[in-house]
C-alpha cells in the first residue's frame, strides 16, 4: 500500500515546479516604518563601510521535493528532510486577538475606540503520528492570506503525488481492485 499516488504516468508532474517559496508573515511594522527603516539600514552601511543585509531572508521558507523527499528550509538553514509520505497534513494554526481601534482627533488628542477580536493564523506541517508539527514561521499573519497560502502550499504538495491522509484512505479504497 502507498500513502501517496503515483504520479510517474501523470503528464502534469513535469509542470509542477520542485520548489515553493512560503514567506512567512513579518512584524506588526508597515510599509512605511519598513521603509524607513531600510532607509536608515542603508544610510548606517555606508557610514561604518559593512554591507546592508536587509532583515526579512528568515522569513523565507522553502520547500523543496525530490524523489519523493521533502526539505523544508528556513533562510539559509535546511530545518529537515523527510520523505514526503511522512507529512500528514498541512494546517492552519489559528488564535483569536483582541484589537483596539485608535485614533487622533482633530484637536490632537488620542482616541481609543472600541476593541475587536481578529483572527490570526500560521502554516503548521504536521507529520506522522500526529505527534510532530513544525510551524512555518513564529509570527501570525492575517487569516485571509495564511489560508490562500495553505492552497498554494498544498497545490504544490499534490503536485509531487502528496494526499492529506484523510483522503489516503479514499484512494487506496479506489484502487483497491488492483491489489
Amino acid at each position: 500500500m502507498r500513502p501517496y499516488r503515483d504520479t510517474s504516468a501523470d503528464p502534469a508532474r513535469e509542470k509542477t515546479p520542485r520548489d515553493l517559496v512560503y514567506v512567512a508573515p513579518g512584524d506588526a511594522t508597515g510599509p512605511l516604518l519598513a521603509a524607513f527603516a531600510a532607509t536608515w539600514g542603508h544610510l548606517a552601511a555606508l557610514a561604518s563601510g559593512r554591507p546592508f543585509a536587509p532583515r526579512g531572508n528568515e522569513r523565507r521558507v522553502v520547500l523543496a521535493v525530490d524523489d519523493g523527499r521533502l526539505s523544508v528550509t528556513f533562510g539559509a538553514r535546511c530545518a529537515l528532510t523527510v520523505p514526503i509520505d511522512r507529512l500528514v497534513n498541512v494546517e492552519l494554526d489559528t488564535r483569536a486577538e483582541s484589537r483596539s481601534q485608535t485614533g487622533v482627533r482633530p484637536d490632537g488628542t488620542m482616541s481609543v475606540g472600541a476593541s475587536f477580536g481578529v483572527d490570526v493564523s500560521r502554516l503548521v506541517l504536521v507529520f506522522a503520528e500526529r505527534e510532530e508539527r513544525l510551524p512555518l514561521s513564529e509570527t501570525f499573519g492575517s487569516y485571509g492570506a495564511q489560508l490562500e497560502a495553505m492552497a498554494k502550499v498544498r497545490a504544490f504538495l499534490r503536485g509531487h503525488g502528496w494526499l492529506p491522509e484523510d483522503e489516503r484512505s479514499v484512494a487506496v479504497v479506489a484502487v483497491g481492485d488492483d491489489l
